[in-house]
């Protein structure tokens, strides 16, 4: 499977261009000194724009609640909203009541990958395995391998061929393959979970995650689709409110028809997404168990 790798810095800038027109976004602003990485509370002067107290400033994605304004001096609280603290540069423009920040952008990016794996999007992986000749007939498995899918070996002209009755034992993690005689070199083919770079630590921009190739543009989706409705709608919930409002002109082109819109867009670039990599995801082939053949008594 072909895959490519996207930071949360990129999502997060996709998600806002879909949820954000050029006249909805927020005002910019421009500090005259550097913001450090600590203190509670920061004192800056307005090099260009209008701060006012009460304002929620944005700089990169850390949100500031302005308390106190003097002329063009600024003192504001750091971590609002529970954003991270992080230092600034003064070349780097703030963005004052942004209808979406991007610290709150980020949970919603952070739930798309599980829901693309539950919505059948799913990322696949493959890992080399060496074995002694004519001894191992188990292998561990890879440690973010949630289910195998193929075992493939290499003949002494290291052409592949499609390993059968292999078992995998996921309590003890390890991969049971049948004699394979000279055999060293095989690779396995898994299915693994979509995770963040930072993993466990909760993602910054920074933060990288492997996807398959075109599904970039779903995780920003699905963000600026929760963002607006607050939470996920199903494909259900979009054909009942369609029944019930399709003349019904007035709401359709109202708040609740652009969510209705944006969801319905997202679902259509999932179906995308998954008949592109439904090709490259090889059918789960376990040992074929038989039923044993008894002699003698029954129960014996």
């Amino acid at each position: 499977m072909r895959t490519e790798t996207v930071t949360l810095g990129e999502v997060i800038d996709r998600a806002l261009l879909e949820l954000e027109s050029p006249a909805e976004a927020a005002l910019e602003v421009l500090f005259a000194e550097d913001a450090p990485s600590s203190g509670s509370v920061v004192t800056l002067t307005v090099s260009n724009g209008d701060i006012n107290v009460s304002d929620i400033v944005e700089w990169d994605s850390e949100m500031l609640l302005v308390t106190s304004v003097t002329g063009s001096v600024v003192t504001a609280s750091r971590g609002y909203y529970g954003s991270p603290k992080t230092s600034h540069l003064s070349s780097t423009a703030a963005r004052v009541n942004p209808q979406f920040s991007r610290h709150r952008m980020t949970e919603p990016i952070r739930r798309a990958p599980v829901r693309l794996e539950a919505l059948g999007v799913p990322l696949i992986k493959s890992s080399a395995i060496t074995r002694a000749a004519n001894s191992e007939r188990s292998a561990s498995l890879p440690s973010d391998c949630r289910q195998v899918l193929r075992l493939y070996g290499f003949d002494k002209e290291n052409l592949p061929f499609d390993v059968g009755g292999w078992r995998e034992l996921e309590d003890l993690g390890l991969l049971m393959y049948p004699p394979l005689g000279e055999v060293t070199q095989m690779t396995v083919v898994y299915r693994t979970p979509f995770t963040w770079s930072t993993v466990p630590a909760f993602p910054d921009e920074a933060a990288t995650i492997i996807i398959p190739e075109g599904a970039s543009e779903l995780l920003g989706l699905y963000a600026a689709c929760w963002m607006l409705s607050g939470r996920e709608v199903s494909r259900q919930e979009i054909d009942r409110s369609n029944e019930h409002q399709t003349q019904d002109q007035v709401r359709l082109q109202s708040g609740t028809g652009l969510v209705r819109s944006k969801w319905q867009e997202f679902y259509r670039s999932l179906d995308e997404v998954r008949r592109i990599t439904a090709h490259a995801v090889p059918k789960h082939r376990p040992v074929d168990r038989r039923p044993r053949a008894y002699s003698g008594r029954m129960g014996v």
